[in-house]
């Protein structure tokens, strides 16, 4: 079991707990879950909060490389989202949280309302969920729909009671209403540009051309948390996806859409949004962290090139043979407090767990008031002062150098730091929120595997990083992240498409032991032109019939479900 030092930290939560039983009205803790593991990762997200948190301290949140078992080592033991500003009257608010569980724990589920209160325990229990779509299932959606212009087929729950503005269905899927907020909720394809999510009308969910995608919404309104800070009365939104690539960089990555929305009364100035972690990788007592300003990102990587102590023993936590290289990276900071620029990194810094022995330094460890957290969020140490660079320097950005330049650089392979648990906090900043006023950021955990170890240079993790913002255009570079598969990949795994280029038929072979399940044809501005399903054999033809000339994309899912996707050009 990870040992994280939360025997002092649970018990006031308790205590909390007891003053707090009486208030049945108020919101228990969220419990739900929900995984993406279409691509290289199972992740398991949380329904009042980000990765979701094991009190057990054996799974992570984020396993990497996906196991069919789900039981190997992880990158992520836990994350969450940090908010800090003040009110015009100077008074702190502060949504933050980290491992609580309980019903003092920071975030809970729903989106935050005035009527029902969001303290009311149905609404909190009602959305306690998450929401999951798959690609495929949009996909088949849409071609029952462009067939015709109108819907034939059954509808999935994921479509039908998708949570966006207006949907009539919701209801009936879920047995409650979805409240009418300014702001909206899930990003959904409005085919007749009313407004209104309709999945009759034609309407589809939104999920940037990903493999697979989950939404979800919660707020710090509905109970007392747990430092007794004042709320803030935000509402967080999160898309949360993924790709089935052939792209190594994008096959190892996930992406998170977060959408914040002041739900008060009051403007909040002087905001801070923190992307809080504890990255475990693997093993959590020999992990360093790095950053790099210029590229918006935090890396984590293991101190030696044994991932553990000694042979690799854990205390029973799942450690890596071949440690890699992991980094959190801004693809996209939330709007200025002009509403002009978008932020950068203000600052990346990190705590020792409380319980490490020796003691870390002062300043350096887990906060506990909210003015605590707030410092943090700002890129200042607990008790107020400035972190400092080796030349006496006050700084944001702690150790921002290549660790492969362990001579000359200011990494923690240069300043041999001490091993022990470790929290980081990236955080975005300055910005003002008016009342009813969003704010937005996109981030991805990106992994570069197998690193030389110790002292890894993290230049391939920052070329890695170094992507677009994923968007919900055609268009846009994550559309067709699956095509172009070598042919020594095909030949790798037992797939054969020809001739190519292609008159009038195109053969789609497989091994002997293996078979085809759906074949889909695509235009290359993404619009589906030819599918078929139900396949049970290793060889499949494809016939022209009215195919235009051209090049077009095929896709192939087999029958224990791999997928591999490529270019046919038709003459």
């Amino acid at each position: 079991m990870k040992n994280f030092h939360l025997s002092v930290f649970l018990s006031f939560i308790f205590i909390i707990g007891i003053i707090n039983t009486n208030h049945a009205q108020f919101c228990a803790a969220g419990t739900a879950t929900e995984t993406l593991d279409a691509a290289n990762s199972t992740i398991t997200l949380s329904s009042s909060g980000l990765w979701a948190f094991d009190l057990s301290g054996n799974t992570p949140a984020y396993e990497w490389p996906k196991t069919a078992t789900g039981e190997g080592p992880g990158l992520i033991f836990t994350g969450n989202l940090w908010f800090g500003g003040f009110d015009d009257g100077g008074n702190l608010k502060l949504a933050a949280k980290t491992y609580a569980t309980d019903d003092s724990n920071g975030y809970w589920p729903g989106p935050y309302t005035q009527n029902p209160p969001s303290s009311d325990s149905e609404l909190c229990a009602n959305w306690d969920r998450l929401f999951k779509v798959n690609g495929v299932e949009i996909e088949d959606f849409r071609t029952d729909f462009e067939d015709n212009g109108q819907i034939d087929n059954p509808v999935p729950n994921s479509i039908l009671g998708w949570p966006a503005k207006g949907n009539p269905f919701f209801n009936p899927v879920y047995g409650f209403e979805m409240p009418d907020l300014a702001g909206g909720f899930a990003p959904f394809y409005d085919q007749n540009f009313d407004g209104i999510y309709d999945p009759m009308a034609g309407d589809y969910p939104l999920i940037k051309c990903a493999d697979q995608a989950v939404w979800w919404v919660f707020h710090d309104g509905g109970n007392v948390n747990n430092i007794n800070a004042n709320p803030i009365s935000i509402e967080v939104q999160i898309l949360a996806y993924v790709y089935n690539s052939n792209e190594e960089n994008i096959n190892n990555a996930s992406f998170y859409d977060v959408k914040f929305i002041n739900r008060g009364v009051e403007p909040i100035d002087s905001m801070f949004a923190g992307i809080w972690l504890d990255a475990d990788l693997g093993c959590p007592v020999d992990d360093y962290i790095g950053t790099a300003p210029e590229e918006n990102l935090t890396y984590f990587y293991n101190a030696d090139a044994i991932d553990g102590e000694g042979s690799g023993n854990c205390n029973g936590v799942q450690s890596y043979e071949e440690p890699p290289l992991f980094g959190v990276k801004l693809l996209e900071g939330p709007l200025n407090r002009e509403g002009t620029d978008r932020l950068g990194m203000n600052s990346s810094i990190f705590y020792f767990n409380g319980g490490v022995v020796p003691p870390p330094p002062v300043g350096w460890t887990d906060p506990s008031q909210a003015y605590e957290y707030y410092r943090f969020l700002t890129g200042r140490r607990i008790d107020g002062g400035s972190f400092m660079t080796p030349n006496n320097e006050p700084t944001n950005f702690l150790y921002t150098d290549n660790p492969a330049d362990a001579s000359n650089g200011w990494s923690m392979c240069s300043e041999q730091t001490a091993i022990g648990d470790k929290r980081s906090l990236m955080s975005m900043g300055p910005m003002r929120l008016s009342p009813g006023q969003s704010n937005n950021m996109t981030f991805a955990v990106v992994v570069q595997p197998q690193p030389a170890l110790p002292c890894p240079d993290v230049s391939a993790l920052i070329a890695a990083a170094d992507m677009p913002v994923p968007t919900n255009t055609l268009n846009n570079s994550f559309c067709n992240l699956t095509v172009g598969i070598s042919e020594e990949v095909m030949a790798e795994i037992g797939i054969s498409v020809f001739p190519n280029p292609a008159t009038d038929l195109i053969n789609f072979q497989l091994s002997e032991n293996e078979s085809f399940a759906t074949i889909r044809l695509y235009r290359m501005d993404g619009k589906l032109v030819r599918k078929v399903e139900n396949l049970q054999s290793s060889n499949v033809t494809v016939t022209r019939e009215d195919l235009a000339t051209g090049t077009y994309i095929y896709q192939i899912q087999t029958q224990d479900a791999a997928a591999v996707s490529g270019k046919i050009i038709l003459k």
